[in-house]
């Protein structure tokens, strides 16, 4: 009305409600419903979203930056492995498993006693009897350099029902703080790699090349005698990182194999990632190397 000022759009509304009751003419609703345009099939164009809305997405869209993929995977050659004498497979609840833990500086009894626990709950999981079970070995003393490789790869493997690349394969299982799950496993493998000829720890999988090497050639881990490689790529070395290829539980450090040693395994890997849980509910943690 003429002189009235509605501060709400709601008192606006109520206004034209009442004009609409009471049959008067309101020139605005006609003038708005006049200008309504219909498509071929008489249905209402909405000439707002079709002319601003989409066309104001559409541009936007175009606009947008593009986010680009990075690539932080290393390829990694033999040079970057240094020989260590921190790591060693040694076959535990074996007759002289305790003696060269201690030679290792270790206490033989504790990886002992673990590793008995984690067979029994093994066994109770479904898996064969007595599986063999493996420890890998970290620092050799406390004056040791600190390594997070080391502290990941260090622990209680155990022997996979299935093979790979027709060598037996270990996978790192570990005691967890609950009833519920009591055993947990890690990604970090002791395979045979059919393509460089040697034995790894870290991913299950040609296409990396491993945290630790050794190229002796022998059925079982646990029976060789030649020294392992760590992976510690020169320009980790000279910022004083070398032998740091983790981090956290997983770690960083295992890089791709060159293009020409990386073999296509998928079909022959995803039979081998099976049963890689040990026990229900608990599945496998993923280790995060590139």
């Amino acid at each position: 009305m003429p002189g009235i000022t509605y501060s709400l759009v709601n008192q606006v509304e109520a206004l034209y409600g009442f004009k609409m009751l009471n049959g008067e003419e309101v020139p605005d609703i006609a003038a708005a419903r006049n200008s309504v345009q219909l498509d071929e099939f008489g249905k209402v164009v909405n000439t707002a979203r079709r002319d601003n809305v989409v066309e104001a997405f559409a541009f936007a869209a175009d606009s947008a930056p593009k986010r680009q993929k990075t690539d932080k995977s290393s390829v990694a050659s033999d040079e970057d492995f240094r020989e260590t004498e921190h790591v060693r497979v040694i076959r535990l609840l074996a007759a002289d498993s305790q003696a060269q833990l201690k030679e290792h500086g270790m206490d033989g009894g504790k990886p002992e006693v673990e590793a008995r626990k984690i067979q029994e709950l093994l066994i109770r999981a479904g898996f064969p009897d007595k599986a063999e079970m493996l420890y890998v070995t970290g620092h050799k003393s406390a004056k040791a350099p600190v390594s997070i490789s080391l502290d990941a790869l260090q622990g209680v493997y155990y022997h996979r029902p299935d093979e790979f690349n027709g060598r037996p394969c270990y996978q790192k299982v570990f005691l967890t703080s609950t009833d519920i799950t009591p055993l947990g496993c890690t990604g970090h493998f002791i395979s045979w790699s059919r393509t460089r000829q040697l034995w790894k720890i870290g991913q299950l999988g040609e296409e990396k090349a491993g945290i630790a090497i050794c190229r002796q050639d022998k059925p079982n881990p646990a029976e060789l005698d030649q020294a392992w490689c760590l992976y510690e790529p020169p320009a980790k070395k000279a910022t004083g990182e070398g032998g740091d290829g983790g981090e956290g539980e997983g770690g960083k450090g295992e890089a791709a194999q060159s293009g020409q040693e990386a073999g296509n395994q998928k079909g022959q890997e995803g039979d081998a990632e099976k049963g890689s849980s040990t026990e229900q509910g608990a599945p496998a943690k993923e280790s995060g190397e590139p």
